[in-house]
């Protein structure tokens, strides 16, 4: 038996299925990142929360799963501003010296404006006056996201992803 066959009745036989990768972002942090857009702090979780769904175009056990880790007083929330309106959000954690970049989306109307960009910039700058070092993210590939991430630098690996059956 091959090893990749051995290796697929082995993941089989734990109970697991692989589904699509993931991408893996990694970027050492070192100097401030330029940004165009206005990004603040998003001081109102629930008005955070819905725009990230709205963002996503998720509903059911996934936007409560979404809700739920970005609820964490531990994410830092952020909204990339239009006309004084939020048209995107995105979420950042840091533990000791990495920095995670958490969920992010844009809504439908203001897509390909940067907004992104201007997040993860923005996102970048504070994880690096918090202290940390590295940032990470993740992503689909060939994604706007991965696409996004690699223009700002993240060095992208790919992650094979496994589900239950």
């Amino acid at each position: 038996m091959s090893e990749e066959l051995a290796t697929s009745h082995h993941i089989r036989a734990a109970g697991l299925t692989r589904v699509d990768d993931r991408l893996l972002a990694l970027k050492e942090l070192a100097t401030a990142e330029p940004r165009a857009r206005t990004v603040v702090e998003a001081s109102n979780r629930d008005r955070f929360v819905r725009v990230l769904l709205a963002g996503y175009d998720a509903a059911g056990t996934v936007a409560e799963f979404i809700e739920a880790e970005h609820r964490s007083p531990r994410v830092r929330a952020f909204f990339a501003m239009a006309d004084g309106s939020p048209i995107a959000a995105a979420a950042m954690t840091v533990h000791g010296d990495a920095a995670v970049l958490g969920g992010a989306s844009t809504l439908p109307t203001h897509r390909r404006q940067g907004a992104q960009t201007d997040l993860i910039r923005h996102r970048l700058n504070k994880a690096a006056e918090a202290g940390a070092t590295l940032a990470v993210a993740t992503a689909r590939p060939a994604s706007a996201s991965a696409a996004n991430l690699a223009r700002a630098g993240f060095r992208l690996m790919r992650q094979v992803a496994f589900s239950a059956l």
